[in-house]
């Protein structure tokens, strides 16, 4: 069967369930996707804050007129980098012609538009490329639409079809997956489909309403607290398409809006909490890197929350101010056209929130609690989860600690993906003895957890966090780790407290099996530590000092582990060690583990 035949099938089953097209006569004209036209019609009447951002962007976009358009490279498998280039370009210099009106910024776009139309492919082998570039492409042909030559919306318009929408007809397999794939390639072809929505109504109508059903599988994940299960910085991927969704779609159909469930709604207060003074609880594969987050704007305009900025606004800031600028040349901040149109909906005040514990259930469960939200304050955060989870690592169990402007308790983050693929490792394998685990950076020894006898944590186990404390003296969480090592021991759980806002206890119950067994505590610190006894150890960053102690067992011996991998072609990890220590487990023995982190000051 060729193509158009499945298209014509595809179209004729999606009308017979109940998705029948839209009148193509009621979309509104261009330009529709996302797009804020008082931004640009009421320029002198913008708040202060969006007529700064817009000279940023602005400063961008006339260092993207000096830059080449980016030729077709493959990155191994991914040309995802390059549709990310092309995503930032267009929407920079699109937004910038609307702002000014100069040819300049037109005559780049279009110059843009035509180079990635004419690529061969977009490489539908790893959708999301597809997915990035047909959003550029979409955003460059509707916001430009009134200005582009006819000849080059006919290429485009061409282009977007053939290697954008026709290519995400089928089966696809990131239609039914609940993570971040399904939300950007969802977004991606919406985009494109609304872009050609007059010209092929009853294709593009099916690719909406397809992606509206669809998308509902992520959507779950984030229930009932917000949690995302694929940490911090796929939060802000995935999330960041699925409020492009909403926006656009909300634009062209007003009388049918999509409306979150309460779980995605609660998913600011999420990446709000997960940070800490210093950074964020980067778990599964997250870079650890502070970003200037775009969904995080979408959801205090929605919801009218400025406090949900609160992480945000010294990058913010640093922007405006000129002490900071983007990156004309790299991939972050590709949708700042988008934040810039929701941050003119909410004030960028000072409010400063007012929590100082959070807790949020879902696949990935996590708990926060803090003595403040300065530079200086005390921060722990720990997790439960499953290393089945997309994108997860053998972190159940695992925590992280700021305190005195300092992180002590770290997670080393993800790997970059392409230099194990070129090794062969099929990183997304994460079956127990999947390629995946070959890898140090994901498995519990690399973590702030425990290992049972050298064995991984169980890829089908998942710990729940199963009680909390939050009094002013005392805030924890309590982790059923069982089912993640059931079949090393017969119980554990691990309670995590902050006492009298000045000291962590990390407390471990283990209930053995009839073997004997041997359990490692690790923690990953910086490779300053000072040993002074088989308890005690102070490890130290510039002036600032925490004491680690383990209060039991008595026959504990503090040792430090290597934080280096084993093979030569992984990621290193300077300036880390792990902290810990060993101890026998006798059959059917009951044992407690507890260890005390305890900034030192220079008066004790």
């Amino acid at each position: 069967m060729n193509k158009a035949h499945f298209i014509a099938i595809f179209l004729f089953l999606s009308i017979l369930i109940g998705c029948a097209p839209q009148n193509k006569d009621n979309i509104p004209a261009h330009p529709r996707l996302a797009f804020n036209k008082q931004l640009f019609e009421e320029t002198n009447n913008l708040p202060d804050h969006v007529i700064a951002l817009n000279h940023v962007l602005i400063t961008a976009a006339d260092e993207m007129l000096l830059l080449p358009a980016p030729e077709f490279k493959m990155d191994g498998k991914r040309l995802v980098d390059v549709s990310r280039t092309y995503l930032k370009r267009v929407g920079y210099l699109s937004h910038a012609y609307h702002l000014t009106k100069a040819q300049k910024y037109l005559d780049k776009a279009e110059e843009l538009l035509l180079k990635a139309c004419s690529f061969h492919t977009w490489n539908p082998d790893h959708f999301l490329d597809v997915a990035e570039m047909t959003m550029a492409m979409a955003i460059g042909y509707d916001w430009l639409y009134n200005d582009l030559s006819k000849e080059t919306k006919t290429i485009v318009k061409q282009a977007i079809l053939e290697k954008g929408l026709q290519e995400a007809v089928g089966d696809k397999g990131w239609l039914k997956v609940d993570n971040n794939w399904n939300q950007v390639c969802n977004a991606g072809i919406t985009f494109g489909a609304l872009a050609l929505y007059e010209d092929y109504p009853d294709l593009c109508d099916s690719l909406i309403q397809r992606a509206i059903s669809s998308l509902k599988r992520p959507e779950q994940v984030y229930e009932p607290d917000g949690v995302y299960p694929e940490g911090p910085m796929y939060w802000d991927y995935g999330t960041s398409f699925y409020c492009l969704f909403i926006s656009a779609y909300r634009q062209n159909f007003p009388e049918k809006p999509i409306v979150p469930g309460n779980g995605f709604k609660n998913s600011g207060d999420f990446y709000l909490n997960v940070f800490g003074p210093q950074g964020s609880f980067n778990y599964s594969d997250d870079r650890g890197i502070k970003g200037l987050s775009t969904s995080i704007f979408w959801f205090a305009n929605e919801f009218q929350k400025s406090e949900l900025l609160f992480n945000v606004k010294p990058l913010l800031q640093d922007l405006m101010d000129g002490k900071k600028k983007i990156d004309a040349q790299n991939t972050a901040n590709r949708l700042f056209p988008f934040l810039i149109s929701w941050m003119s909906g909410v004030n960028p005040d000072n409010t400063k929130p007012s929590n100082m514990f959070w807790k949020g259930d879902g696949e990935n469960p996590l708990a926060v609690f803090r003595t403040g939200w300065d530079k200086n304050s005390t921060f722990v955060a720990v997790k439960g989860g499953s290393p089945g989870l997309s994108h997860g690592h053998m972190d159940a169990g695992s925590f992280v600690m700021d305190a005195n402007g300092k992180r002590w308790a770290y997670d080393l983050g993800m790997h970059e993906y392409l230099p194990l693929e070129l090794q062969g490792l099929n990183l997304f394998d994460g079956s127990q003895t999947g390629d995946r685990w070959k890898v140090f950076r994901y498995i519990n020894k690399a973590h702030n957890t425990l290992t049972f006898d050298n064995k991984h944590q169980l890829v089908d186990g998942s710990a729940k966090i199963i009680a909390t404390t939050n009094h002013e003296n005392l805030k924890s969480a309590t982790v059923d780790l069982t089912p993640v090592y059931r079949e090393s021991i017969n119980k554990a759980m691990r309670t995590v407290a902050l006492i009298n806002n000045e000291k962590v206890l990390i407390t471990d119950e283990i209930e053995n099996n009839m073997q004997a067994s041997e359990v490692r505590w690790s923690m990953v610190t910086v490779d300053d530590v000072k040993v002074s006894s088989s308890h005690s150890a102070v490890i130290t960053q510039g002036d600032q000092k925490m004491a680690f102690r383990i209060v039991s067992p008595e026959n504990a011996q503090i040792e430090l582990f290597s934080a280096q991998p084993i093979n030569d072609f992984e990621d290193k990890n300077p300036g880390k060690i792990i902290l810990g220590f060993k101890t026998k487990i006798e059959g059917d023995e009951s044992i407690k583990l507890e260890v005390e982190l305890k900034p030192v000051y220079i008066n004790q």
